[in-house]
């Protein structure tokens, strides 16, 4: 195919692209609320020059988008749907790096944005809340660590660093994600420092990306300290989780010294905003109500430690088993996060969702059964063809895989851990990384079993 012809068939790829995210919203409401869409709203209106509008009850990124784009729903959805076209055609782009020149090229250049056009995934787009941006800034981050991995220079180590900046502080579960990425580049730096692979200049630039990945970790850390933005995710997580099993909350009270009090164990099976008896939200009453003022001063001093301690250090094989349920409902989403033709409503309230669209989340949403099982199996695949295989590039797209198998189980564990509420949506990243890792992979073995080469003139190119 001549270069004037696949610009041409790119062009047109483009357009549908375009137009699809466009028909996907069309005829539905401007823009859906739902939720916290009022807190990113409210946050949205602070000035970006005040120290509160980093540090509070919601990470910068998305109120900083949305106050950009004017502050209304219709400039929202456009907004992020053209974050989303941009970010999912740029990992695309960069998935196609991975791959051979041909059909194997082709293939790893679309499958992204088609994910990407998904219910699951494209729903969002048109809703005021944190998904559609962590997705598409998600998508965004690792295609430029894809980039800076295959290619690395000065200018693809700034936009790196923007996109690793931006993705670290538009969640607080984000930040965890990078910390892959920050792996995988450090990883390589120090394979290239060990074979003496890698120019200064190379190394230098690797050295700066895991320097500036660290800093934006600490960063959205301080941000999510700042904000206090775990008191309530931890107050949901010991109502729903810790306070129903009698034998996990005797094991906190005596080994983390969580308080016995009547009026906030009468909450248990609930939520932090459940109004107490006479009183307002219950996360609210932690900060005035001095029949709780024990519970809020554990919270204080002690809770987010001792929560980190139950997870890493005392319980581990616990908290892990209970994170696998987080990875199923990930990677097997049902309604309201995966929409039907039977029950179109959802978190978008049936925006999304289309004939075209259900077919194509059919496709690329396929239930998986025992998807832990499945992600373990891929990932003991993806390194044995990384390191048994010959064709040119077929091991960058299986240890891409094993990255992705990585990352979603990371988030699937934070996430899970990270709150008691509202799970399904949180969790769709994981989804989104599994099934990318699993095309990733399919497409290594087949590249491997053909025994596809890259082009002499490609392989001279990349050399030079």
């Amino acid at each position: 195919m001549s270069r004037r012809a696949g610009l041409a068939l790119g062009g047109l790829a483009l357009a549908v692209l375009v137009f699809l995210e466009y028909a996907a919203f069309a005829g539905s409401p401007v823009s859906t609320t739902a939720f916290d869409s009022g807190i990113f709203l409210r946050c949205a209106e602070r000035s970006p020059f005040a120290a509160k509008f980093w540090n509070a009850v919601r990470p910068p990124v998305v109120p900083l988008v949305y106050r950009l784009a004017g502050g209304d729903g219709e400039s929202i959805r456009l907004v992020q749907s053209a974050v989303s076209l941009a970010a999912w055609v740029g990992l695309g782009l960069a998935f196609a790096r991975l791959a051979p020149a041909g059909w194997a090229r082709r293939v790893a250049l679309v499958l992204p944005p088609l994910l990407s056009l998904s219910i699951p995934v494209n729903q969002w787009d048109g809703i005021v809340m944190s998904e559609s941006l962590f997705l598409s800034l998600m998508a965004a981050a690792t295609a430029m660590t894809v980039v800076l991995l295959r290619a690395p220079s000065f200018p693809v180590l700034i936009a790196w660093c923007v996109a690793a900046l931006a993705f670290a502080l538009v969640r607080d579960s984000a930040a965890y994600l990078l910390l892959v990425g920050v792996a995988a580049i450090a990883l390589r730096l120090f394979i290239g420092l060990a074979r003496r692979i890698d120019g200064r200049g190379t190394s230098l630039v690797f050295a700066a990306a895991v320097a500036v990945g660290l800093i934006a970790l600490v960063s959205a850390r301080a941000s999510m300290h700042g904000g206090e933005r775990w008191r309530t995710p931890l107050v949901n997580v010991i109502l729903r989780r810790v306070l129903p099993d009698p034998e996990l909350a005797e094991i906190w009270r005596d080994r983390y010294g969580l308080p016995r009090n009547e009026v906030f164990e009468a909450q248990a099976g609930k939520l932090a905003w459940n109004r107490i008896p006479g009183g307002r939200q219950l996360r609210h009453e932690l900060e005035s109500d001095a029949r709780l003022a024990p519970v809020d001063r554990w919270l204080a001093e002690t809770g987010v430690d001792a929560y980190q301690r139950y997870l890493l250090f005392d319980e581990p094989v616990r908290a892990w088993r209970d994170a696998l349920e987080g990875f199923r409902i990930g990677v097997n989403p049902e309604p309201p996060v995966a929409a039907t033709a039977e029950e179109p409503g959802g978190y978008a309230q049936g925006a999304s969702v289309r004939q075209w669209s259900l077919l194509l989340s059919a496709l690329t949403y396929a239930h998986v059964p025992r998807p832990e099982l499945v992600c373990l199996a891929a990932a003991f695949v993806a390194l044995v063809l990384a390191r048994s295989t010959r064709a040119t590039r077929a091991r960058p797209l299986a240890l891409f895989a094993v990255a992705l198998f990585a990352g979603a189980v990371t988030q699937a564990f934070v996430t899970w851990h990270g709150d008691a509420a509202e799970v399904d949506r949180h969790v769709v990243v994981a989804g989104v990384l599994f099934r990318i890792g699993i095309g990733a992979l399919v497409l290594g073995s087949l590249v491997s079993v053909r025994g596809f080469r890259e082009p002499a003139e490609t392989a001279t190119h990349g050399a030079a």
